[in-house]
């Protein structure tokens, strides 16, 4: 089978030509959205629907989930955007220690924003085929009467909403893989190791902490549909669940390359000390021979080496990353509990 060349996908060509900062493209995205929302609903006579422009609109059910759905796309258009530009970064911050030519970084830089679409679509048509049946069929976005028929401007108006959630998911995950798979055949190919200093090594950590960061924001939104009784339950729980889970696992996979890394050019300097500490044992057991005043003197440096050698960490996290690493799932996880005991408080006091 002839392998299909990497493309720069049409979405990240959108998202990038806009001329705007991520976190301000992100508000314009949220704000766009719910401007659009409100004209459809106009447009098709049930603006009274649309739960967010009638007067007192937060005494009616279910208005919030419509700011949080807002607030959701906005964040994966910005995430997506983000995660590029710190990848971008990463890339410069380790040129000091890769093996490479200018020509091959300059490859690296172009062929970052490149990706084989085989599975990039595969992960995006699945992650819309999971949104449009949400859209269709979970009970709770449509607890009034049941779904509509699928002409209803309302249906197609959430299913399209769902679509573009599902899009933006999964052109998010799939270049994020893409990336963790490139950052990680990186350290395992092209890092000059330096035992003794591991801290230009620590973009590779840095890409796993922004990817964490990035999905535990993610997660605070999507809990803030527990937020609104009527939507909250098992699937959100499960959903939750497993983006966690993929938070941290990316902690994890963008390093595994460089750990190979690290722990191969660890083992290399301590098979040479150990051979050598063998060498100057055998010539100290030969008392006559000239060179045993040198394998005197030369031994305790030797046995120093060792051991700092042995204290050298095979992964490139320090205390600090760690200590980020447990905050940032601490968002996460505490945004998901959180909104699940403000859920279960508000279904108390309106029984």
């Amino acid at each position: 089978m002839t392998a299909t060349p990497p493309t720069r996908p049409w979405t990240l060509r959108v998202l990038e030509g806009v001329p705007l900062s991520p976190a301000a493209f992100g508000v314009v995205f949220v704000v766009g959205y719910l401007l659009l929302h409100v004209a459809v609903h106009a447009a098709t006579g049930r603006l009274e629907d649309s739960r967010i422009v009638l007067p007192v609109f937060w005494e009616r059910p279910r208005w919030w989930t419509e700011v949080v759905n807002a607030a959701l796309l906005g964040y994966l258009a910005a995430m997506i955007r983000y995660g590029m530009h710190g990848a971008a970064r990463d890339l410069a911050d380790l040129r000091p220690v890769l093996r490479c030519s200018r020509a091959e970084f300059a490859a690296l830089q172009r062929g970052l924003a490149f990706f084989d679409p085989r599975p990039l679509l595969a992960i995006t048509a699945l992650a819309v085929v999971l949104a449009s049946c949400v859209a269709l069929f979970d009970p709770r976005i449509w607890p009034d009467g049941g779904r509509p028929p699928l002409t209803d401007p309302v249906l197609l108006w959430v299913l399209g909403r769902h679509v573009l959630l599902g899009w933006l998911l999964g052109q998010a995950l799939g270049m994020d893989v893409a990336l963790t798979r490139r950052f990680s055949r990186i350290g395992a190919e092209r890092v000059r190791v330096d035992l003794f200093d591991l801290s230009p090594l620590a973009p590779f950590a840095r890409r796993g902490l922004r990817t964490v960061l990035l999905y535990a924001i993610g997660t605070a939104i999507f809990s803030l549909f527990w937020l609104e009784p009527a939507t909250a339950g098992s699937g959100n729980a499960l959903l939750l669940v497993v983006l966690v889970a993929l938070a941290i696992a990316a902690l994890v996979l963008p390093v595994r390359g460089v750990h190979g890394s690290i722990r191969a050019a660890k083992a290399r300097e301590l098979d040479w000390v150990r051979a050598a500490i063998r060498s100057h044992l055998a010539a100290l057991r030969d008392t006559g021979a000239p060179a045993s005043g040198t394998a005197a003197a030369r031994l305790p440096a030797l046995l120093d080496v060792e051991r700092r050698l042995e204290s050298v960490r095979e992964w490139p996290f320090d205390v600090s990353t760690l200590v980020r690493f447990a905050l940032y799932v601490t968002l996460g996880v505490g945004s998901w509990l959180g909104a699940a005991l403000v859920e279960r408080l508000l279904g108390a006091a309106l029984d």
